[in-house]
């Protein structure tokens, strides 16, 4: 499972076909399945690396 957040949830034909009312956000879709090819795992990167805290 994969949660994402596309592009398409704001397209009315998407919007409609969940009958998502007016003024509601979509604020994820999971995609539920098995994968066709599974990627080699990625190193991850320190956080201390992404993140900049600001005491103030």
């Amino acid at each position: 499972m994969t949660w994402c957040t596309n592009d398409w949830v704001y397209a009315p034909v998407f919007r409609e076909g969940i009958d998502v009312l007016p003024g509601e956000k979509v604020v994820a879709t999971l995609m539920i399945g098995y994968r066709e090819h599974i990627p080699e795992a990625q190193p991850r990167t320190d956080i201390r690396k992404l993140v900049k805290i600001i005491n103030k």
